[in-house]
Order: C-alpha cells, then structure tokens, then sequence
C-alpha cells in the first residue's frame, strides 16, 4: 500500500532518529486510513461478526473511554445487534481483552523491525511515541494492567500471559543487543528488561 510499505524501503535513514520519525510516520498513515490495519480488505458488511465487533469496540473507546464501554456501544458501533456479539465476546471484560490484543498488535507489529535494526531500546521508545498518540489505548491499558492482577476476572490470564510475552520479546532483544555490541557486554539482559519496563510502564501510565 503506497505510503505504508514505503516505510520500510531499503535506503532509508540510519541516524538515532529514525525510529520515531518512522513511528511518527506510521501514525499519520493510519489517521488517513482508519481501522485499515485492523480490517482485512473485504467490504464491512462481509467482514466476520467478531472482527467487527472488535473494530467497533475500538470506536466506541475512542468515543467514550473504557470507564464508560459497554457490550451495547461497541454493538452499536460495529452495526451489529448485541445478540451477536454476545456469541463470541458474552461480557464486556471478554470483548476487552480481544480489544487490547488486536489494537496493540496492529500499532507495535509495523515498528518490530527497529528491534533488530536499532536495537530495543530504540525500538520502546518508538513504541511509546506510538502509543503517546493513542490516548484511548492508553487508558484501556491502565485498566487491564489492574485488571490482570484479579484472577477471578475475565482477561486477567490473558493480560499476564500477554506480559509475560512482552518481557520475555524485551529479555531477547537485549540480549541480542549485547551480541551485536549495540548494548555493554557488562548488561545482564534479565536486569535490563526489568529496568527498561519499570520505566515503559511508568511513562505510559
């Protein structure tokens, strides 16, 4: 798709900055393509009930807010009766952690690259440029961070596991930044990670 894919040509810049100007650059692409990452390239109507919903999830916090979601405002949003989206997502808690794995995949998966070309902290500092953009993401994140520390509720395994991911993407990537000299050979990446996350999570909250 031109002005997306061209992005990530060869010969593109090399200094410090490139990974937010490319952040910075994504973003803008999709203000003028709306949902386009997060919809396949059929026609909405012939779209699957549950992307859908979670599309018009998406709308409905950007609209609203998390503290304010309900299973009938992102019905609304998607066109779709709420009977149907009670088949896939049966309460609201279950549609946001659908929410938050589809929205946050669509804006980290394009700047994964930087990881290996920049390293990874250049990679988290993209990535909070991206996210500084998205205010809504920010606050549904805020709520599924405290979300994952009750058991009993739906989502908190999911948000724990997705964590646990992350971490573990942020221990290789150090790791990997050692190897290729981009980081001091003194690094324990283990430490590192949990450093470079205290801070992540504290400047997005």
């Amino acid at each position: 798709m031109p002005g997306f894919s061209d992005l990530f040509a060869p010969g593109q810049p090399t200094d410090p900055m490139f990974g937010l100007t490319r952040a910075r650059g994504l973003l803008e692409w999709f203000r003028k393509h709306p949902l386009a990452p997060l919809t396949s390239n059929t026609a909405a109507e012939e779209e699957a009930p549950r992307t859908r919903a979670v599309n018009g999830a998406i709308t409905a916090l950007h609209d609203a807010g998390v503290t304010r979601f309900t299973l009938e405002a992102a019905a609304s949003s998607a066109g779709l009766p709420v009977a149907v989206v009670e088949q896939f997502f049966p309460t609201d808690r279950a549609l946001l952690a659908a929410t938050v794995e589809r929205w946050t995949q669509a804006i980290s998966a394009p700047l994964v690259p930087l990881m290996a070309e920049k390293g990874t902290v250049a990679f988290l500092h993209a990535l909070m440029a991206a996210h500084a953009e998205e205010p809504a993401l920010m606050e549904l994140l805020a709520y599924c961070l405290a979300s994952s520390a009750d058991p009993t509720l739906d989502g908190s395994d999911y948000y724990r596991s997705a964590y646990r991911q992350f971490r573990e993407a942020i221990n290789n990537g150090l790791a990997a930044d050692v190897r290729a000299g981009r980081e001091p050979a003194t690094m324990d990446p283990v430490r590192g990670a949990k450093q470079l996350l205290a801070l992540f999570d504290g400047l997005r909250l």
